[in-house]
Order: C-alpha cells, then structure tokens, then sequence
C-alpha cells in the first residue's frame, strides 16, 4: 500500500470529528464534569479523547481495507488525525473556549448596584467583543428557546466571529513561537518528547505492532478494568471502587506536631501511573519528595514554634527562587560566542 502523507481525506475526517468533539468537551464542563472528571481530559499531555477517537478509526480500518485497497486509511493519515483532533481540543478544552463563552456575559448579566460592574469596567469592555444588552442575554441564562433562530444569529455572530479571529492570531503566534524554538530544542538540546510516542506506536503498522504487545494488553486491561469499576462505583455506590477516589490520610494526625501535615490525599490512578513514565527520572522524584518535604516543613516549623506565621512555609516564595535559579541554570547552559575571537564563555554561575 503506498504511503500517503497529509491527505485531503484525512483533514477533512479531522475537522468532521472535531465538530462533536469539541461539543462534548463544553458539555461536560461545570458540576457534572467536576464530578466525573470528564471535563479535564485535556490538562494531561495525552488527551484520552484523542486516544479514543484513533483507537475508533483503527477498530473500523479493518472494514475499509475489505472495501477497497486504498480505502483504509493509513498511518500518516491516522497521525493527522490524531494531530487536529488534539490541536482541535486543546482551543476547544478545560480554561480555554469551554469558558469564554459564559465569561463575556458573566459581568453583563451578573452585575448589579452593589457590586458596581458596570460603573467600573462595563465601559472598558468593547461593543464588538461582548453583549452589553442584559435583555437580550435573558433567554442564554434563562434558556426556553433555541439557538437557531435569526434574532440570535444576528446578536451572537458578529461575536463569535470576532473572538475567532482572536484565537486564530493567538495560535499562529504559538505556532510561530514553536518553529523559532524548534531548531535549539530538536538540534541542540535534542528533546526526545517522549509524550508522541504513544501515538507513534499506536498507529505504526495500523496498531498492529503495539495492540499484539502482550504486556501492553496486560496493561490496558488491568488499567481499563479500574476505570471501568471505579465509573460503575461512582454511579451506582454498591459497586466497590478500587483506588478511584482521594482517600486523606491526614485525619490520622490529630495530636501536634503531626497534625501540621493537614491534608494528605492518596489515590491510585493509572493513568497518572502511566504517564510517569514519560517524566524524565529527575523530575519524577523530585514531585513526591517535594511534596513530602513541605509537608515536614510544616511539621517541623510546629515543632519550632514558627508555624504560626503568616504564610508558613513560604510556598510562593520557594516557587519564585526556584523558577529564578531554573532560568539561570539554562542561562549558563548555553555559551556566548565573542564576536571578533569566537571564544567561548559561559555566564558566571548563579544557584
């Protein structure tokens, strides 16, 4: 079968896909996506819908190959898609267009004499970049009606034309950004982006090298089985969970200086497992034993009479100098080249 890269067929699958997709991903935003967690399924690197909706075009490849030969869609044209669905989710997903939309009318609506909105921003927002009519933003709230009607198209899509061509200049500034930083992290500082390779592996072959991977199969059914109970636990409770939700083992600390520990939620989550093991080894440890340590911290500061104090342990402060001593770490990283000698000297060290 020839291998065809970037296919119109195939862009044209992933844009058709990221109509119900995107949709699915504002739906579960708010109370229920709280409390299922299907809201979130782009703050991990790997989004699962993503994975999901490829493992779908694999599991129906099978149908196309008896088809036709050239019916099937190929590797490539499974990366595509897998590429603008994720891009596709990453705009559509958690803190991103799953909340514009009620954020241009949260102040119009919701202000009132006593918190004085509209006297101190309302005049800051644009016409053209919100609804200032509080009328007319009675039936969004309030619902009883339907989108497609004419007077709604005319008041929401000057507005959502106008919030598009924002996020269409936003993303190819990012894009830009990334091709200027391409060359230093691919050819220099050689990053392996460890995060491609499951959809690298996913589709090589057609799934046919990773989903004949016995160990891989293990894997996914012990992790899958979790999910799946812990999802029946959460609907129906007499079903018991395993490891699905936080338990805290802090409310076994009740005498000082121990009870300084407050909080400490423990949970079994494979996918967190997983993903673990694209963390490089440094950063892996550095996750739990730092958050170990702040907890001794504050057993400690108990222990010394200091935990009293406003802020303790200084959390903001600790983050502050250790983004601080990061960039100056990269900084002597990378030496700089004198114009006339070509000398190399690297930047005097800091942390």
């Amino acid at each position: 079968m020839p291998n065809r890269n970037v296919s119109f067929r195939a862009v044209l699958l992933a844009l058709l896909i990221t109509i119900p997709n995107s949709y699915w991903l504002m739906i579960n935003w708010g109370p229920s996506g709280y409390g299922t967690g299907q809201s979130f399924p782009t703050v991990s690197t790997v989004y699962f819908n993503v994975i999901f909706v490829v493992l779908i075009l694999m599991a129906v490849n099978p149908l196309l190959r008896a088809i036709g030969k050239n019916a099937s869609l190929t590797d490539a044209e499974l990366m595509v898609v897998y590429l603008l669905v994720s891009i596709a989710s990453s705009i559509a997903g958690h803190d991103t267009l799953q909340i514009l939309w009620p954020l241009l009318t949260y102040p119009i609506w919701f202000a009132s004499p006593e918190n004085e909105w509209g006297e101190l921003f309302h005049r800051h927002m644009p016409d053209w970049l919100t609804i200032k009519e509080r009328n007319a933003l009675a039936t969004f709230y309030q619902g009883d009606t339907s989108l497609h009607t004419v007077q709604h198209l005319e008041l929401w899509m000057p507005l959502v034309l106008w919030w598009s061509a924002l996020i269409i200049v936003l993303t190819c500034m990012m894009l830009c950004i990334t091709i200027l930083i391409r060359h230093q992290w691919v050819n220099h500082e050689k990053l392996s982006y460890p995060v491609i390779q499951i959809p690298l592996h996913l589709t090589e072959n057609g799934g046919r090298v990773l989903l004949t991977n016995r160990l891989f199969l293990l894997g996914a059914v012990l992790a899958g089985g979790m999910n799946l109970l812990n999802g029946l636990h959460f609907l129906f409770p007499v079903v018991p969970g395993l490891g699905g939700s936080l338990y805290n083992l802090g409310q076994y600390f009740q005498t000082k200086p121990l009870n300084a520990i407050g909080r400490l939620p423990f949970a079994v989550y494979p996918f967190a497992i997983g993903m673990s093991f694209f963390i490089p080894l440094e950063l892996s440890f550095s996750i739990w034993f730092f958050y170990l340590f702040h907890k001794m911290t504050r057993v400690w500061g108990t222990m010394a009479g200091i935990g009293h104090l406003p802020g303790f342990p200084f959390l903001d402060a600790q983050s502050f100098g250790a983004w601080f001593c990061l960039g100056d770490i990269r900084n002597m990283a990378y030496p700089k080249v004198h114009r006339t000698t070509g000398e190399k000297r690297f930047p005097r060290q800091g942390c």
